[in-house]
């Protein structure tokens, strides 16, 4: 028992992050967030041995589904950190924009513009 409180679960990958040609900022995150997923199923973990009752079926389903959903949980985390990069655009076109050098030149667009419009119609 006295071990296990010793062992520190650290994702066997982050000691390669101690050396410079290894580090970068995106690994140490993806670390960070390893590591947390770990320590939140270990608290899972402990917080179900002390309440345990030995032979209680209802008991034993209930903490294992709890255990799929965090796992899930931490799934669906990864996978949007994946996608932190990813952008998504509003591609509705834009009004389209004209530059004239006054209200004749206004006036003489405008008219081309229903001109226009009308023989197409």
């Amino acid at each position: 028992m006295w071990n296990a409180t010793k062992s520190n679960h650290v994702p066997h990958w982050g000691q390669k992050l101690f050396t410079p040609a290894f580090f970068r900022e995106e690994k140490m995150e993806a670390f960070q967030r390893q590591w947390d997923a770990r320590l939140g199923l270990e608290v899972i973990k402990i917080r179900q041995a002390m309440t345990n009752r030995v032979g209680d079926v209802n008991q034993r389903k209930k903490q294992k589904e709890e255990i799929e959903q965090y796992i899930q949980k931490v799934y669906q985390d990864e996978k949007e950190a994946s996608l932190s990069d990813v952008f998504v655009t509003d591609h509705t076109p834009k009004q389209a924009r004209f530059t004239t050098t006054g209200l004749k030149d206004d006036e003489q667009f405008f008219k081309y513009k229903q001109a226009l419009d009308e023989y197409n119609n």
